[in-house]
């Protein structure tokens, strides 16, 4: 069996929530999958977007 060496990508765009997650550290929000998935993998700790509005800001990045 030929060994995969492309990255396992998941992306999650939300709406208009910030930060309000539990892995960046919001107390009152409870979060424990997408925290388990943060902690073992990479996350954004600070972010810039092209545009403030949503629609064009996750065009430019893709």
């Amino acid at each position: 069996m030929p060994s995969n060496n492309r990255p396992n990508i998941l992306l999650i765009v939300s709406e208009d929530n910030g930060p309000h997650l539990g892995c960046y550290g919001d107390p009152f929000v409870e979060t424990p999958h997408l925290d388990q998935l943060a902690a073992e993998g990479v996350r954004f700790t600070n972010a810039y977007t092209t545009q403030a509005v949503f629609s064009p800001a996750r065009a430019s990045a893709f």
